[in-house]
């Protein structure tokens, strides 16, 4: 009779043993859980907006007697005015890539908003050729001039890496002086990053 009555009581503490060992184990997966996630929001990378140069800007080959200019639209066409061609073949614009990488695979909608500035860092023909201004093939993309801030806009961007490519074109001012070469001017290009929102 006493071990009849003791066998269900086994029975019962086994199961409350289990019951407590399940507990516990689901309790210290979940804090591993947290720990990792919180790992993983520790690792995520700073936000970061950077500028590739993907084609220089080129003019070609030119001469000319009195003075003039050479413009290459953002689509490649080339316009003369005063100057003797040599070659357009190799006259092209710049391209230009604005990437901005959000530190994590966030999902949020973000509206960039970046600022640009486009500086000739360097002339040609000893000073004679110059850059007087430039032009975008951007929506809002007008002629503006060496170190005029132009803003950039990017829209609905749900995507780790948000990115815009366009095409820089310029007009290349040239003096009587200038004894004609090929042309290959740097820009440089400074960006700014205003607003996510």
């Amino acid at each position: 009779m006493v071990q009849a009555n003791k066998q269900p009581h086994a029975e019962i503490s086994t199961g409350k043993r289990s019951i407590l060992s399940f507990l516990i184990k689901a309790f210290v997966l979940a804090a591993v859980g947290i720990v990792l996630l919180r790992s993983g929001a520790a690792l995520a990378d700073d936000a970061r907006l950077s500028i590739t140069p993907d084609q220089e800007l080129q003019f070609g080959d030119l001469v000319t007697t009195g003075g003039g200019y050479r413009e290459v639209s953002p689509q490649g066409q080339v316009l003369d005015v005063g100057l003797v061609s040599l070659s357009t073949g190799t006259a092209h614009p710049a391209r230009v890539t604005v990437r901005y990488d959000r530190g994590d695979n966030s999902r949020d909608r973000l509206n960039l908003r970046i600022q640009m500035t486009f500086t000739a860092s360097q002339s040609a023909g000893g000073g004679a050729a110059r850059i007087s201004r430039f032009q975008t093939d951007l929506p809002n993309g007008t002629s503006f001039a060496p170190g005029q801030i132009v803003e950039l806009q990017i829209a609905d961007c749900v995507t780790r890496i948000c990115e815009r490519t366009f095409n820089l074109g310029a007009r290349l001012q040239v003096d009587p002086q200038f004894k004609g070469s090929q042309v290959a001017i740097p820009v440089g290009v400074d960006a700014t990053l205003i607003s996510t929102e």
